[in-house]
């Protein structure tokens, strides 16, 4: 806790707003397995999971795609704001350490936040609900792109 500074870019957002990538890819592809109906979207999302468990985000960038998406760009931009936001919220009110140690960037998702807290539990928790409230964050976003590439496959005559 007697950090001199506890709240950096490396505090909060690496440990807690970027599992699966920028943007909170993992999220994005558990929402998509978990909400998604077409067959070639949950491929994606199935052959994206891999990779984006060590924060590889290109085979969901480009496959969904989410670059110059404008539908996913919100998400793509409000769920780190919002994880950042409550790790900042739990470092302030000294429910859990900052991450004080280097994690390499590959590192698993939540796994990166108990290991640069030196294994504080509570900074698990708060990467596991963070992930979970990002996964909220995208699915009413999944739901409505999905819908649009229905509509413009059918107003296109063929199946994307």
């Amino acid at each position: 806790f007697n950090v001199p500074n506890p709240i950096t870019i490396g505090t909060i957002y690496h440990p807690f707003a970027s599992f699966g990538g920028v943007g909170m890819t993992l999220a994005l592809i558990i929402a998509t397995l978990w909400v998604a109906k077409t067959r070639p979207l949950r491929r994606i999302a199935g052959m994206s999971l891999l990779p984006s468990l060590v924060n590889i985000s290109s085979p969901i960038m480009i496959g969904w795609p989410v670059m110059l998406n404008p539908i996913l760009l919100v998400p793509f931009l409000i769920a780190p704001l919002v994880n950042m936001t409550i790790a900042w919220a739990a470092i302030r009110l000294r429910l859990m350490p900052p991450s004080v140690y280097t994690i390499p960037t590959t590192t698993p998702g939540p796994l990166a936040a108990f290991l640069g807290t030196n294994g504080n539990w509570v900074s698990l928790l708060v990467a596991i609900l963070c992930l979970a409230i990002s996964v909220l964050i995208y699915i009413p976003f999944v739901r409505l792109a999905e819908t649009i590439n229905l509509e413009s496959a059918k107003v296109g005559g063929h199946h994307d």
